[in-house]
């Protein structure tokens, strides 16, 4: 009996020794990289982790936002995000920014899936999220003239613009909280932004207007670390020097055209990228440099970001 109890005594201090260690380690171990990726293209954005099974890489799905399930949308709403092009993580992986060719977008939680903003923005196809609950929006080319332009919402108020300004072929916005502008990409020029405060509604002004080494602009992405600055067209992919407004070739894509989207990971700078299948806007496989290798998915997609959380 005695040696029964020796033994569970034994066995308890060692699973609380066990235990203290897993907590000490997870106080003092760095944070990992994230393996996660957000990707859209149809009626549902798509969040997945990378993971290697049996020397294969693939991807396994962690998370997803569908309009229809989403509270908070609109019905009217709904139909809209079936072309989704562009998802991003923002506030520290708590919330995803949406937009839709079918004239829409949305900030949603990622913790409920729920709709906290939403409005119709003609052919929207970027978006990103500024200080002070302002949203930045790229409004891209429309038959009806409605689009070419960067909307400027309240977050607090959904359908109520509070300021725009004309960019033809609008396509890519990102904020970069360094120098504390929006950089925003059109089909043939580059907008360097700034916010101004003095009126009665907040307004973007004009610092810089860059014309791109070649035409249609498509994706803008900037560096973790607010570095640089990279923009895709169907033939090359460009870095801008955000301080010497200098653009140069990015190397790691000379020779690969019709990129569709980059991400950069930045704890190991691994690149995920999308490029459009012969023929269509659309691929459905997901790319990958440094390590280089390919992921085949069951369903199209359009754009892959790498996920912050």
């Amino acid at each position: 009996m005695k040696r029964k109890l020796y033994r569970l005594l034994f066995i308890s201090t060692l699973l609380c020794t066990v235990e203290f260690a897993l907590r000490a380690l997870a106080q003092t171990a760095p944070n990992l990289p994230s393996t996660t990726l957000l990707m859209c293209g149809g009626a549902e954005v798509v969040e997945a982790r990378l993971v290697v099974d049996q020397g294969r890489h693939r991807l396994q799905e962690t998370w997803h936002w569908r309009p229809e399930e989403s509270a908070g949308l609109p019905t009217k709403m709904m139909r809209k995000f079936v072309t989704t092009d562009d998802c991003k993580t923002v506030s520290g992986g708590k919330e995803v920014l949406i937009t839709s060719s079918g004239d829409a977008v949305a900030l949603v939680s990622h913790e409920t899936g729920a709709t906290l903003f939403y409005a119709e923005v003609k052919n929207a196809h970027s978006a990103d999220l500024l200080p002070e609950g302002l949203i930045a929006v790229a409004s891209s080319n429309d038959p009806l003239k409605q689009g070419d332009r960067i909307l400027l919402f309240d977050r607090r108020t959904s359908e109520a613009p509070v300021f725009e300004l004309p960019l033809e072929a609008a396509h890519g916005v990102v904020w970069d909280r360094k120098r504390q502008v929006l950089w925003a990409l059109g089909g043939a020029s580059i907008l360097k932004l700034r916010i101004d405060r003095s009126g009665p509604k907040p307004t973007l002004v004009t610092e810089n207007k860059l014309s791109l080494p070649a035409r249609e602009g498509h994706d803008l992405q900037l560096a973790a670390d607010c570095s640089s600055l990279y923009i895709t067209n169907t033939k090359a992919v460009f870095k801008l020097d955000p301080d010497r407004l200098e653009f140069s070739s990015f190397e790691p894509f000379r020779g690969r055209g019709e990129i569709k989207s980059l991400s950069i990971q930045p704890d190991t700078g691994q690149i995920a990228y999308t490029q459009a299948d012969p023929g269509v806007w659309w691929t459905y496989t997901v790319h990958f440099i440094g390590p280089e290798y390919e992921i085949s998915l069951p369903s199209m997609i359009y754009k892959v970001r790498w996920a912050a959380h």
